[in-house]
């Protein structure tokens, strides 16, 4: 007798629908086949469920047992077959009554499992959530751990369960498993602006602080350069808490990247504040930027919505660091495989820093080899870059801090700034207008166009600086709340083009 369970297959962040589907023929010697291109994970799978079939007190079907995983050329990775494949063992075995078999047609499965029965999360239940809202699928059941982040997504049905006796008993109507009240649990979430620190706390650093607040108004990349303890982390730190608050649809998406990596950290089973990566400089690309033999999520990804910190940023291989160029450009990772090609988002605002002097003796010095590390392209994709200076003595020892703005001050500009932005060109960022945008959206006046072209002509700035400037330039002006972009906004833009000027 045969039977089938849905389940689902990640590819990238985006789930497909798998059907696991079990034969048990009686008529050849006991064995166990899993077909279906699966990886080691999931072949080692039938001698776990086997275990934790007879440990949780159910017999396992005598005879020849074949699992199918379709669709067949799709890659099956990972143990988040366990419980559908018990499932539809038992069921073959005749375990599971035929009203149980009808309650399993409208439902998507997925768990692994242990060998005394319990269950243990996956990653990937938020993409079988929305799956299955997608397909109709509307009732899921997935291990314990997983049954808030699942629940997050409106219009399912999600009953968790702590043990595969438990899923069975359901099935057959004995013991009901108690669903999760998704409603209550969304009502129940609180969003923030983070732990960093706030800028009220930082002594002087009043240009990088305006450099700041212009990036989280305007998406805006940004480049420290400036000796060791002068507060590049402690700025970058800071700025999440400038950011307006995620909305609803970014913390899914933010909880569907974190559930698919299989991290942890989410407040009532969603990611509620913008996160904050800060990668060391020896990590691998895949690590950066994602990919791997099972392709994952890599730091870009896990910073989508929110803040890539990356200190000493010439230390970055050169590989890695040309690697961040498409996703900076694109908003997103795109990993190419022979069976399939991947995206991952990767929405994130760069923030990064360097050592003008790469460490040498002299601290002051700007060593051009070091900071030379940095391709042009890399560079140009950086709209802001800012020279920060160590803070005087006099200045640090200071116990007040009333002439430091406060980040709830910065944030409100930062707020007024976006909402000026959206009512005229909706949710795209000034940091990605197009060329034919700027043309429309960045109304200069003469002088201030004047001033531009004589500033990229003798700084020898491509196409791409031009435009740089120009977007940089309306973000300024929609801090200042003024329409038409003016020369004081066009020369504070120009301004924060350091390496510009350095190496121009």
């Amino acid at each position: 007798m045969g039977t089938t369970i849905t389940s689902f297959v990640l590819q990238g962040i985006e789930a497909t629908p798998c059907v696991i589907e079990a034969d048990v023929s009686h008529t050849t010697l006991p064995r166990t086949t899993v077909v279906g291109l699966p990886d080691m994970a999931v072949r080692e799978s039938s001698e776990r469920v086997r275990t934790a079939i007879t440990n949780s007190g159910f017999e396992y079907p005598f005879g020849r047992v074949t699992i199918n995983l379709a669709p067949a050329d799709l890659r099956k990775e990972g143990p988040v077959y366990d419980l559908p494949i018990a499932l539809a063992i038992l069921s073959a075995g005749g375990v599971i009554s035929e009203e149980g078999r009808h309650r399993l047609d409208r439902c998507m499965v997925a768990g692994e499992l242990a060998l005394d029965g319990s269950l243990r999360s996956v990653r990937g239940v938020v993409s079988l959530a929305l799956l299955a809202r997608s397909t109709g699928r509307r009732h899921l059941i997935v291990p314990r751990a997983n049954g808030d982040e699942a629940a997050m997504v409106d219009g399912v049905d999600v009953w968790p369960a702590n043990c595969l006796g438990d899923v069975v008993g359901h099935l057959n109507g004995m013991d009901r498993l108690e669903p999760v009240d998704g409603n209550r649990l969304r009502s129940r979430v609180h969003v923030g602006h983070g732990s960093g620190p706030d800028l009220s706390e930082i002594k002087g650093q009043v240009v990088a602080k305006r450099a700041l607040a212009i990036a989280a108004a305007g998406w805006h990349n940004l480049l420290m350069v400036g000796p060791p303890g002068c507060g590049k982390t402690m700025l970058a730190m800071a700025l999440p808490g400038l950011l307006p608050p995620l909305t609803w649809e970014a913390m899914l998406e933010l909880t569907q990247v974190y559930s698919c990596a299989g991290r942890q950290g989410m407040s009532d089973g969603l990611v509620t504040v913008r996160p904050v990566r800060a990668p060391h400089h020896t990590a691998s690309g895949p690590a950066i930027v994602g990919g791997g033999s099972v392709p994952r999520p890599g730091e870009v990804s896990l910073a989508h919505h929110g803040v890539l910190f990356l200190d000493e940023l010439p230390e970055f291989s050169k590989a890695t660091l040309e690697a961040l160029r498409q996703p900076m450009q694109d908003r997103v990772v795109t990993i190419a495989r022979v069976s399939a090609t991947l995206q991952f988002p990767a929405g994130f605002l760069l923030v990064a820093a360097a050592n003008p002097s790469g460490g040498a003796r002299n601290r002051g010095a700007w060593d051009r080899g070091y900071i030379d590390r940095l391709s042009g392209p890399l560079v140009d994709r950086i709209d802001l870059h800012v020279s920060l200076e160590p803070v005087p003595v006099r200045v640090l020892r200071s116990r007040s801090s009333s002439a430091e703005a406060s980040s709830h001050c910065i944030r409100q500009q930062v707020r007024n700034a976006i909402d000026r932005r959206r009512a005229r060109q909706g949710m795209v960022p000034n940091a990605e207008l197009t060329g034919t945008m700027l043309d429309a959206l960045v109304p200069l006046t003469d002088a201030a166009e004047q001033f531009l072209v004589e500033t990229v002509d003798e700084l020898g700035l491509s196409a791409r600086g031009w435009d740089t400037l120009r977007r940089v330039a309306r973000t300024i002006a929609d801090l200042d709340d003024i329409d038409q972009v003016e020369l004081g906004h066009v020369t504070e833009a120009v301004g924060f083009r350091l390496l510009d000027r350095v190496t121009g």
